[in-house]
């Protein structure tokens, strides 16, 4: 692959691994074909899988990689060494990047993406996009069980991921030296939560795409955001023949609200459940989960009387027909740092009822704050989903949740706002 216009700035996408594919993954792989209309673009990475690649549409991405991949290294005596950061910094040592025709660097966060900060050239400018703090680092909600009892005890876990969150705080505070580099969340949520955890300087910028004020060296001042986006395509307004069919013959309950995520506390995944007892409407699951977890989870669903359907992995064509026949998108998830699962709902005009914390608050209230719901009024699930099957409700989202998607959270905006980013990084450098 080459490069079609060399007349363009060069900027360099970096992401460590792309071997769990999650949302994250998948976004920055979409994005890349939309920056091209506007930059030449390369990829570096450290493990670029088969199934990365079947996905990546691009024909002009130059993509350097590691002739070794980045395998994570789990268990306690790797999380004390912090073995996986130690490793990324051998590999990105043996990636081969013509720093010399590099202009500007978008990192995107993910376990070893920030150890290629020794070899980037210091006149280069960096965008940073953080996306949220490592949560497992900074927060307890990724270290407890289903019903939201801590795994092991808190002091185990902050000794055994001291040293990870030392090497952490260096490498921000690297780049907040560095004279043009911009660190962003996905939201002004998340902005807000590296502003507090990073201290900088000056609150949070507060609006999407917004570079941050800088000192008089061209350091960054303030946290910023970016916020993501969705494949509209993936999400048609009218269903095809293919998703009618991929529907019906799952043979799902007649009513039913969806949530989307691994079975887990964070997403608020017994939560769910537990609010929807007495109203006689079931939980359709996609996101997978442990076996032990998944029979944790049913069990607790039938002693409640909800039934419960956990979906093997899907296609886009079935997710879209599931989420499609909804009563609505449901989530109680704790401190979700963005939450794409509300716009793809709202894409295809499917009401999303989702607790008003975290980055739900900020895309939902854009549109309508009455599909959001306060934690302690979950018990109340049965009138909102009242409302959300009211014929006029669902028509009104229908006519402005598309609108509303395509105009904040297309990848052709995510492609315009980081490009406002990365410009203003250029003249500062």
């Amino acid at each position: 692959m080459g490069h079609a216009d060399s007349g363009r700035k060069h900027a360099l996408v970096v992401r460590a691994s792309f071997s769990a594919l999650g949302g994250a993954e998948r976004e920055l792989l979409q994005l890349i074909p939309f920056l091209e209309d506007i930059w030449n673009v390369s990829l570096a990475t450290l493990e670029f899988s088969d199934e990365a690649r079947a996905l990546f549409s691009s024909d002009t991405t130059n993509v350097f990689s590691s002739t070794t991949p980045l395998k994570a290294k789990n268990g306690l005596f790797h999380e004390v060494r912090n073995s996986t950061s130690k490793q990324a910094k051998r590999l990105w040592k043996t990636v081969k990047i013509p720093w010399q025709s590099i202009d500007v660097v978008h990192i995107s966060v993910c376990r070893g993406s920030l150890e290629i900060l020794p070899f980037i050239p210091h006149h280069i400018p960096i965008h940073y996009h953080c996306l949220e703090p490592p949560r497992w680092l900074y927060e307890d909600v990724l270290h407890k069980d289903i019903f939201g009892r801590l795994k092991r005890p808190a002091f185990l876990t902050n000794l055994a991921l001291r040293k990870q969150k030392k090497d952490d705080q260096k490498f921000v505070e690297q780049l907040k030296k560095r004279n043009s580099t911009t660190i962003s969340g996905n939201s002004f949520f998340t902005s807000n939560r590296l502003t507090n955890i990073y201290k900088f300087n000056q609150p949070s910028t507060t609006t999407n795409g917004q570079p941050p004020q800088r000192n008089d060296n061209g350091q960054p001042q303030q946290a910023t955001f970016l916020h993501h986006a969705i494949d509209l395509q993936q999400w048609p307004v009218e269903p095809s023949t293919d998703e009618i069919s991929a529907v019906n013959q799952l043979k799902l309950p007649s009513k039913y609200v969806v949530t989307v995520g691994k079975i887990s506390h964070v997403k608020g995944t017994v939560e769910t459940i537990t609010s929807l007892q007495h109203t006689g409407i079931a939980l359709i699951h996609i996101g997978g989960g442990s076996p032990q977890e998944k029979e944790h989870l049913m069990n607790h669903a039938s002693q409640l009387g909800v039934e419960v359907r956990c979906m093997p992995r899907l296609t886009q064509t079935e997710i879209c027909g599931i989420v499609r026949g909804a009563v609505a998108m449901v989530s109680h998830a704790h401190g979700e740092p963005f939450g794409l699962t509300p716009i793809e709902a709202l894409s295809i005009g499917i009401p999303p009822v989702v607790v008003d914390v975290g980055g739900f608050s900020e895309t939902m209230s854009g549109i309508d704050g009455s599909f959001l719901f306060q934690r302690s009024e979950s018990d109340n699930m049965l009138s909102l989903l009242e409302r959300a099957q009211r014929e006029e409700v669902r028509l009104d989202c229908y006519q402005r949740g598309r609108p509303y998607v395509e105009s904040h959270f297309s990848f052709q905006h995510e492609a315009k706002m980081l490009t406002q980013l990365l410009e203003e990084l250029l003249t500062t450098s």
